[in-house]
């Protein structure tokens, strides 16, 4: 496994199906990250370099799902340049961009005809009323979020906007973090494994 002095850390994610992950890698040799097989394990590191802007689409399984699109967005803050992810499955699934903005991203919600795409979608539950709605996230790169307060409301957006407080330097105040431990089974004991430190504490 590689290891260097200067390196931001190795991980080893184990039991992975690496056919189920082939959109996602890919995705990752676009911006640059460094990654491997070996066998069953997903290794992952970093040397401190700066990740590539890229464009990606979320559309249904052998693509990039949608449950993906939040933690792509907050990879993409850390990339150089304007980079666009295109949702295809749902056309109202963006709350979490609000608070990533409150934390310094620089990300905004715009139409697919902005960067020269026809709108289309596998969303049942929407109604075209004739109005192209907004389903391309912007994303400008790469950005140092900030520590802050965050209300996790949505059961949905709850890992992603950990990981962005743990991605920042400082303490950030999470309410409604029972939603994620609802959500991943012993993710504070996983998350603390990874360097991560954390308190209970009432919100103030």
């Amino acid at each position: 496994f590689p290891s260097h002095d200067n390196d931001n850390g190795n991980i080893l994610i184990k039991n992975v199906v690496r056919e189920d992950l082939t959109s996602f890698t890919y995705f990752l040799m676009k911006i640059g990250a460094r990654f491997e097989f070996d066998n069953n394990g997903f290794k992952v590191w970093s040397l401190g370099e700066v990740y590539s802007c890229t464009d990606a689409t979320i559309s249904n399984f052998p693509g990039l799902l949608s449950d993906w699109q939040s933690f792509l967005t907050l990879l993409l803050c850390k990339c150089e340049g304007e980079s666009h992810i295109y949702d295809l499955v749902y056309t109202n699934r963006f709350d979490y961009i609000k608070d990533l903005n409150r934390m310094g991203g620089k990300i905004d919600l715009i139409k697919p005809s902005q960067i020269g795409k026809e709108f289309l979608t596998y969303d049942d539950s929407f109604v075209n009323n004739g109005n192209e709605p907004c389903t391309v996230i912007k994303v400008l790169g790469p950005v140092k979020l900030k520590a802050e307060k965050i209300d996790i409301v949505d059961l949905r957006n709850a890992a992603v906007l950990l990981i962005a407080s743990l991605s920042c330097d400082g303490k950030s105040f999470i309410s409604g973090f029972e939603k994620v431990e609802f959500m991943y089974e012993d993710v504070v004991e996983k998350f603390k494994e990874l360097g991560a430190k954390t308190k209970y504490r009432d919100w103030e």
